[in-house]
Order: structure tokens, then C-alpha cells, then sequence
């Protein structure tokens, strides 16, 4: 009798192999491979009974057709439903594929009971041979070891009456390391075919297309702080035994939230044919779940990595809050639907501003809120403030110019009124600071842009300046 096996790949393989790989067989002549479900009405079989016959209540199981000779081990076990039902209520001894046609609610299924590793292989196929039956069966497959069980697509239908092969790539089980395969019998959806056979199955082979040259490897430290959407993170990659060639791109994927990668997510490219280095992406914004994982692939060579090997969260960013500012009252009013937020100035908490929806604006300068969930935070644009304390006297102006200026910027003011000149940037960092009364401030070693200097002592002034 042939036995069945299981090719388990420890590695990746050295050369690209350009036809399809065995990964299992099964000609079911070793029943123990597969766990078969028993219903009230129909259950799962492996034998060698293909002989039919008449029932006492005068029904006619039909013969399972003799298998070709090319079958590995002709007419020997076979997959197929047995109804312990029908056959004990007629007390008849018939065990060859029958059933009893839209009785019981069952979903009944045989399956794998072992998983194969398929880490490396892409154009996961999956083929069998059957013959007979209507309708009511359907090939499902697992990529977690038989915890949960997802539809392949390929519903039985039609009523074959020679052995007809099936056969049917399923893209999810590309690069997975846990994969079974099973059918599912629908009880109520079982339809009698007579005078052709029943459902039978046999022969069953999964074979899968060699993963290229190269070994892609990924390390991501999990943050305890957690992880929020729209982060950026970072992640190391290692490539061994390939060949990276010029235009080589690695691509960081994300999974799905149960750690699918049927469709990943790529949420950073580099370019680059180093064999190890560090990858950044952005999370997705708007997504949350606690099964995420991540892997990078690399283009030429083409090499689709192992993902980094543990489940991780990702927490939802609160949407960015949106400043206004009310012409009627002067003050400014934020939009957030966040459950916490406060409002900052130059990237400073301002006293007293958490939860408040509005703020009378104290001085010139950039105001910005920060929304919190948990530990996630989103920060909304900077709101420029340029209309605070135009109505103070002469005493306190301020001259600037010239504005715009290129290198270097002079102040004229009232002698003994300031003690210290802080320059920030639009996003509040400070850029250049000095406790010294200056008359000219050389910025010639900033960038471009629109800066807030502010002066304060005796009196406080916020101007905003541009520099070429």
C-alpha cells in the first residue's frame, strides 16, 4: 500500500525551481491522516466498499465507479459519506459512498489532522479526484493549524459519473507555515443524484511553486508603550544566501488584522541591495486590531520574507483635530471627537486648557491641540496667532526689518523692556535663543520659512518673520 507523506521545508532551497513542488499526498489508504466528522443523518467514510445495491424501503444505492489505472493504488480507500442513519434504519449492510439527500443541519467536515509548512512556496494547488453528487460539498482550507477554517472557492457541482480530476490554486496559502486542507458536507444541501454515484474523493495532492534563491528575515521590537495607527515605525531586515541586484526594492507589508497576508498592506519601500538594514513605514491610518504582523519582501531577487513571528496590536489614532478661529469673539475653537485633548502653544501645555473647546489666545504665535486615546495622540495643524496685543502702546513696539529678511534680521525697541529673544519654528521647536538684548539676530543658518521671535522681560512681544 503507498504510504502518505508530508513534505515539511526547513529552509529556503538554494535554486529557483521552476515546476511546482509535492507538498502532500493522500490516496486515503491510511485513514488515520484525516479527522472525519459524524452527523445524526450523514458522516464521513474511508473504505474500499464500491459496491451499491437495493435497500429494503426499495431505494437503489448506486456502485462508485471502478478508478482508472492511473490512480496510485486503484479501487483501494476512497473519501466519501456513509449515512449510519439510512443504512441502520433499513438494517441493510451497504457502506459504499450514499447519504441521506436534505436531512440534518450539519456541516460536516473531514480534515487534515496534521499541517504542512509552505513558508516558502507561492502557487499553492491544490488537486483531487471525485465523482457524483449534486451539490452540498466544498473544498475549505486552514492556515492556523485547523483553528479556523475559510471557504477555497471550489463548490462541487454537476453530478460526474466517470473519476474526474479537480483542481484549484488558492492564493492565501502562499508563504504560510500551517496549512491543512479539508471538505465540508452541507447537510441540507445534499441533493440526491441517483442513477449516478455519490460523492467520492480521492487522490488528493498539494504542490506549491519553490520560493527563489535567498532567506528574508525581519526583527521588529514590539513598543510596551503599544502601537498606535498612523505611527511610523521601523523595522530590520536580513537577507542570506540571495543575490540582490540593481533596483532591488524591499517592501515592508503589513498583515491583515488576523495576520493574513493574502493582500498585505506595503507601508514603506527602500531601495537598496544590502543584504541587512532598517526599513521605515507609516501605519495605516484608521486601523486597530490585535493580530497584526509584518514582513518585507525584496524584487529582484524576488523573495517574499517570514513575518516576525509574533501577533502585535495596533491601537486607533484619534482623527486630527481641526482649529478655527470665531471672528465674532476672537477666541479659538477646536473639532475633535477624541475622548481627551489640550491645547499647546509652541509645543507648550497651556495652564488649565484640557478638554476646552475653546481658548482666548494670550499671544502671537503657533497654538496646536492634541488628541488623546489611550496612549494615542494625534496633533492638529499649527494655528498662527497674529492679532494679540495690537492695541498696546507705543512703549512696548517693536521694529523688524528688514521682513522678509535673507541672513540676518534687526530689532529696534525701548532700551531695559526685554531681557531674553527666543526664535521658533511653525511646529513650536526652538530654533536660536540668547539672554542678551541684541539688536541683530544672524539666522542665516535656517531654513526658509516663517519663524516667531519672542521677546520678553519687562513687557512681552510675539512677531512673526520670514526668512528667503
Amino acid at each position: 500500500m503507498k504510504k502518505n507523506y508530508i513534505a515539511f521545508v526547513l529552509s529556503v532551497v538554494a535554486t529557483v525551481l521552476q515546476a511546482q513542488t509535492v507538498l502532500y499526498t493522500n490516496n486515503f489508504d491510511n485513514p488515520g491522516g484525516f479527522t472525519l466528522d459524524a452527523g445524526s443523518f450523514n458522516a464521513w467514510a474511508i473504505n474500499n466498499v464500491y459496491q451499491g445495491g437495493a435497500l429494503f424501503s426499495g431505494s437503489t444505492i448506486p456502485n462508485v465507479p471502478s478508478q482508472p489505472s492511473s490512480f496510485s493504488n486503484p479501487n483501494q480507500n476512497y473519501l466519501h459519506p456513509a449515512s449510519p442513519f439510512a443504512l441502520g434504519a433499513d438494517l441493510s449492510t451497504i457502506n459504499n459512498a450514499n447519504y441521506v439527500a436534505g436531512s440534518g443541519f450539519g456541516n460536516l467536515r473531514a480534515v487534515m489532522n496534521t499541517s504542512i509548512d509552505a513558508a516558502v512556496y507561492t502557487n499553492i494547488t491544490v488537486s483531487f479526484w471525485r465523482i457524483g453528487g449534486l451539490n452540498g460539498m466544498k473544498l475549505i482550507y486552514s492556515i492556523n493549524g485547523g483553528q479556523t477554517w475559510q471557504d477555497a472557492g471550489l463548490n462541487f457541482q454537476g453530478s460526474p459519473t466517470v473519476w474526474t480530476q479537480e483542481s484549484i490554486s488558492i492564493p492565501a496559502l502562499a508563504n504560510q507555515s500551517n496549512v491543512r486542507i479539508g471538505f465540508n458536507m452541507a447537510e441540507v444541501e445534499l441533493a440526491d443524484p441517483a442513477p449516478n454515484p455519490y460523492h467520492s474523493i480521492d487522490e488528493l495532492t498539494i504542490t506549491g511553486a519553490s520560493a527563489p534563491t535567498g532567506q528574508l528575515t525581519v526583527s521588529f521590537n514590539i513598543p510596551a508603550i503599544g502601537i498606535c495607527s498612523g505611527q511610523n515605525i521601523s523595522v530590520g531586515y536580513n537577507v542570506v544566501g540571495g543575490t540582490l541586484n540593481a533596483g532591488n526594492i524591499f517592501s515592508l507589508e503589513l498583515s491583515d488584522a488576523t495576520g493574513d497576508f493574502s493582500t498585505p498592506t506595503v507601508i514603506g519601500t527602500l531601495n537598496s541591495t544590502q543584504s541587512s538594514g532598517t526599513i521605515t513605514g507609516t501605519l495605516t491610518a484608521g486601523i486597530s486590531g490585535s493580530n497584526f504582523r509584518l514582513r518585507v519582501s525584496s524584487s529582484n531577487a524576488a523573495i517574499i520574507g517570514n513575518d516576525n513571528g509574533t501577533d502585535f496590536a495596533i491601537a486607533l489614532s484619534p482623527e486630527a483635530p481641526l482649529i478655527i478661529l470665531n471672528t465674532t469673539t476672537g477666541q479659538l475653537q477646536v473639532s475633535t471627537t477624541a475622548p481627551s485633548f489640550e491645547w499647546q502653544f509652541f509645543g507648550t501645555t497651556i495652564p488649565n486648557s484640557q478638554n476646552q473647546f475653546t481658548i482666548t489666545p494670550s499671544a502671537n504665535g503657533g497654538y496646536t491641540v492634541i488628541a488623546t486615546n489611550g496612549s494615542c495622540s494625534t496633533s492638529s495643524t499649527i494655528y498662527t496667532v497674529s492679532f494679540v496685543g495690537l492695541e498696546e502702546d507705543a512703549s512696548t513696539e517693536v521694529l523688524v526689518f528688514p521682513n522678509p529678511f535673507e541672513s540676518s534680521i534687526s530689532l529696534q525697541y525701548e532700551p531695559g523692556i526685554f531681557s531674553q529673544i527666543l526664535v521658533f519654528d511653525l511646529s513650536g521647536q526652538l530654533v536660536f535663543s540668547t539672554n542678551e538684548t541684541l539688536n541683530t539676530l544672524n539666522l542665516d543658518s535656517l531654513q526658509s520659512g516663517s519663524y516667531f521671535i519672542q521677546l520678553s522681560g519687562e513687557k512681552n512681544r510675539t512677531i512673526r518673520v520670514v526668512k528667503y
